[in-house]
């Protein structure tokens, strides 16, 4: 396939502003403008007089001595060259590569004639472009600046001088309140509010001007066609909660960005709350990746409380997912990251603190021993160890701690008052001034950080003191970084040239790669339980063996491999490595195993030269509730009288906690769901019935599980919920405290492996739940229950009804009705009464629910449905998007409020 058809495709956004520019963004980039005077400390604020950046090599030598060089790249003045494996690739080079499918041995030919002949080849279909790119952080409290404060913005927005890029990440940009993180209250005011004074600071519009662009419905595509006469422009955002990602663009490097992606990850409660978490937006400009990551890390200062820190970047970095890469000729294709890219900024308030005494951080601050603290900065500690962030970089910190000041001062809180001119000395009389702090150390908490393929030279690192807004301050960081772009006849002709080496290559050897053992079996799979098995390979042959990996049939989704191709050298030895984890969720696979619980695959090794090779994968998955809808659950152990008097003859032996509450009966949980059809005006009613406690054998009951099966659908009778979720249910209801435990649904507090693991046993097999396992955990592990089925509870009609309307009582059970199983609509009516038990007033004495909290909890359980919106100042906008949340919220509770 020829590459011009690929690169009329990829640059079709191209436009004739950006050719004329082209000269002043790339190699001829020069600083023309002087940064306005910022207030900052004694940070490594950027210099106005930086030699300017030009791709050619003399120019290069001379600012080499002037620029720090912070990044990673090629000596290309070694005289012995790396294997080619080693060699560098930018990440669009693997992804046009792996488009025209180049297989292993001409992308090494490839990477050998780049490396050995740069001059003549890549330095033949590449031109350079020096970018400026400046990424500042700060946590704003909740509060949105006033007229007379948005000089200090501007003074902190154009510290960087003549810059390309800006990447404006915000934390708390709306409170967060139990409102705003639960019920989704309306955060587009305050965004487009930003919005709007970024526009002013970087452009010098008014407040009239920038209104005209962030308001009424603009979109991105608007503000391009207006910002005639602006020097910057937005390209895209991505919000979560309160953390606020934002990307401007000089309006001459427009047509350079390419594709957006961008991404959001939770990591608060459930990993389903966004009160912290973070947000990543990946770029291509010309032909070069770069990513930010803004995110909001987990408070505190105990040792667990940094745990929970290294915790939440795990999580953010592992699932920043935004699409999977393309593969060629039916290879296997990996995730892709929002971290997949040449240049990656991480920035935020990251919250790690100072180990240190207080009395001990005051006299380094006041004596400016930054460097006495800094070893008692548990971001850096880790960093240093490998603990965290590894491959990471951070410019040298030389001004003060970022957090916590006293609002509206650069005092900090709980610091000796300081007897000097400081103008923070909070006597200006602003009421925020005077509102009682938090006492908390100071600390390094916002920070900027990064990672490239390629140098990267830092020209500025620094906090701003002179902004007030809030008790952090912002912190800058300016980087300048050379995009690529290449020439398709040139790269055409560079590949075609690899293609004829590879297959003089390919003549003269004739690879042999030995499996020992091509046979794995990975024994009993318990649901999310990983686990790991290593395919080992030796070359023994006289050639490099390359080699890559696809499936016989479909690839399961519970097998992970990696790496799926590589090359194994002469006398060398490589391994494989298999995890086998069946897991939940949305499109989880553990609902697309067959019913008996096989698991079975085979992969294909094929070998560049030298046939193909098979390696067996079998293993056997253990039955488990989890992961499953409830007609699954009852198709694959089918629900009997037996099951169900069996479990409630056990729970008989345990002896009823005394706050049980709900009624006579019904703390057994064994509950049916009926439809009663009355007179027309009485219209469908739900009744929630215990079992009468004189029925003793499924043939002496009217409601006896063959009663129920016989019963003809005129009747309204459906099968009984699924007897693993009774037990569940059962055991919250006769735990101590009962419905009435403290923390019940809402604790923050995870239940550890261990009780999981116990709790989804005894589901499993019938058993009573360990009496050590309290209300609390039980009620998170029936959270963990509901998110672990591969669809949500309720059907996506409802989700697209809520979208318009929420529909009164009546209409919501035709609905239901109408569109679930009746093992389905069984299932929620059974929840909603358990969970309208514990609304009760005597349990919300004790447990601290809310039918607002609970119902946005749930709603965020039953309906986990996407919402599409295109950011704060689509035409949609956020105020649609969180219209919709809480229809959802206000569906669910409609059934926590009625008895239908």
């Amino acid at each position: 396939m020829k590459l011009k058809k690929l690169y009329k495709k990829t640059k079709a956004m191209a436009s004739s502003a950006f050719a004329s520019s082209s000269s002043v963004l790339g190699g001829q980039h020069v600083l023309t403008q002087k940064p306005t005077k910022a207030s900052t400390s004694s940070g490594s604020s950027p210099d106005p007089q930086d030699p300017p950046h030009d791709s050619s090599e003399g120019t290069k030598q001379d600012s080499l001595e002037e620029w720090v060089d912070c990044g990673a790249g090629d000596d290309n003045d070694d005289e012995e060259s790396p294997s080619t494996s080693q060699v560098n690739v930018d990440v669009r080079m693997e992804e046009l590569l792996s488009l025209i499918g180049v297989g292993p041995l001409v992308r090494e030919q490839f990477l050998s004639l780049s490396h050995h002949k740069t001059e003549k080849t890549q330095g033949g279909y590449t031109n350079s472009h020096g970018v400026r790119v400046w990424c500042t952080t700060y946590n704003v409290n909740g509060k949105i600046p006033t007229d007379e404060e948005s000089a200090e913005l501007s003074d902190w927005l154009l510290s960087g001088g003549d810059v390309d890029l800006y990447a404006l990440g915000f934390q708390e940009v709306v409170p967060l309140t139990a409102s705003n993180v639960l019920i989704a209250s309306d955060a587009g005011a305050n965004l487009a509010e930003w919005e709007a004074r970024v526009d002013m600071a970087l452009n010098g519009t008014t407040r009239q001007e920038a209104d005209a662009l962030v308001q009424n419905g603009a979109t991105y595509s608007d503000l391009n066609l207006k910002g005639k006469g602006r020097r910057y422009l937005p390209v895209c955002a991505k919000s979560l909660v309160g953390v606020y990602l934002t990307i401007w663009v000089r309006t001459e490097l427009l047509g350079a960005v390419h594709s957006k992606e961008d991404v959001s990850v939770s990591c608060g409660v459930m990993r389903l709350l966004g009160n912290k978490g973070g947000v990543g937006v990946r770029l291509r400009v010309w032909d070069t990746y770069i990513s930010f990551l803004c995110v909001h890390l987990s408070s505190g200062e105990t040792e667990q409380d940094k745990l929970r820190r290294h915790w939440d970047l795990g999580h953010i970095f592992s699932k920043s997912l935004i699409a999977q890469q393309p593969d060629a000729s039916g290879q296997m294709a990996g995730h892709l990251n929002v971290l997949d890219s040449d240049y990656c900024f991480l920035l935020g308030d990251l919250n790690y603190r100072l180990e240190c005494e207080e009395d001990r951080i005051h006299d380094a601050i006041r004596d400016g021993s930054y460097a006495t603290m800094l070893a008692h900065d548990q971001l850096g500690k880790g960093m240093a160890s490998g603990e965290i962030l590894q491959g990471w970089s951070e410019g040298e910190i030389t001004f003060p701690p970022t957090f916590k000041y006293v609002v509206g001062t650069s005092q900090y809180v709980g610091a000796p008052q300081q007897n000097n001119n400081d103008d923070g000395d909070g006597d200006d009389g602003s009421p925020d001034a005077a509102e009682p702090q938090k006492r908390r150390l100071p600390a390094w908490c916002d920070r900027v950080l990064w990672k490239a393929k390629k140098p990267v030279k830092l020209f500025g690192y620094s906090d701003v003191a002179g902004v007030k807004l809030s008790d952090h301050k912002p912190v800058f960081a300016g980087f300048h970084v050379d995009f690529h772009e290449y020439d398709e006849k040139a790269l055409d002709a560079a590949i075609n040239m690899a293609r004829r080496m590879a297959d003089l290559r390919e003549m003269e050897m004739r690879p042999q790669l030995d499996l020992p053992e091509q046979f794995f079996d990975f024994g009993d799979v318990e649901f999310g339980a990983k686990k790991v098995m290593r395919v080992r390979m030796a070359n023994v042959g006289t050639s490099p063996a390359h080699w890559h990996l696809s499936v016989a049939g479909d690839k399961p989704d519970w097998l992970e491999v990696a790496p799926v191709q590589g090359k194994v050298g002469k006398g060398e030895e490589g391994e494989i490595e298999l995890t086998v984890q069946v897991d939940g969720g949305i499109g989880g696979d553990a609902s697309t195993l067959s019913p008996d619980g096989k698991l079975d695959t085979i992969l294909v090794m094929s070998i560049a030269g030298s046939g193909d090779k098979f390696i067996s994968i079998t293993g056997q998955y253990a039955f488990s509730c989890f992961g499953l809808t409830p007609d699954q659950i009852c198709d694959r152990r089918p629900q009997s009288q037996g099951r169900r008097e069996a479990l409630e003859g056990l729970y008989a032996t345990r002896p009823a906690a005394a706050s049980v509450e709900g009624g006579v009966g019904e703390e057994a949980a064994l509950v049916r769901v009926e439809l009663e059809v009355g007179g027309k005006g009485e219209g469908v009613r739900c009744v929630l019935s215990p079992r009468p406690a004189e029925e003793t054998s499924a043939a002496s009951s009217s409601h006896s599980a063959a009663a129920v099966a016989a019963a003809p659908d005129s009747q309204g009778l459906v099968p009984i919920v699924p007897v693993e979720l009774q037990n569940l249910v059962t055991h919250i209801r006769r735990s101590p405290g009962g419905l009435g435990s403290p923390g019940l649904f809402i604790s923050a507090c995870y239940p550890d492996p261990g009780t999981i693991t116990a709790a989804r046993s005894a589901m499993d097999s019938d058993e009573p739940l360990p009496a050590a396992i309290t209300a609390v955990d039980a009620s998170l592990v029936l959270l963990m229950f509901l998110t672990s089925m591969p669809e949500p509870l309720l059907p996506k009609q409802v989700a697209d009804v809520c979208s318009l309307c929420v529909p009164d009582s009546l209409a919501s059970l035709d609905l239901l009705r109408n569109s679930m199983t009746k093992t389905s609509y069984a299932t929620f009516l059974y929840l909603m009464k358990f969970f309208r038990d514990s609304l009760k007033k005597e349990n919300r004495r004790t447990n601290g629910l809310s039918v607002e909290v609970l119902s946005a909890t749930l709603a965020s359980v039953f309906l986990t449905y996407e919402i599409a919106s295109a950011g704060p100042m689509s035409k949609e906008g956020t105020l649609g998007y969180n219209d919709i949340i809480n229809r959802r919220s206000d569906f669910v509770r409609g059934f926590l409020e009625n008895v239908l």
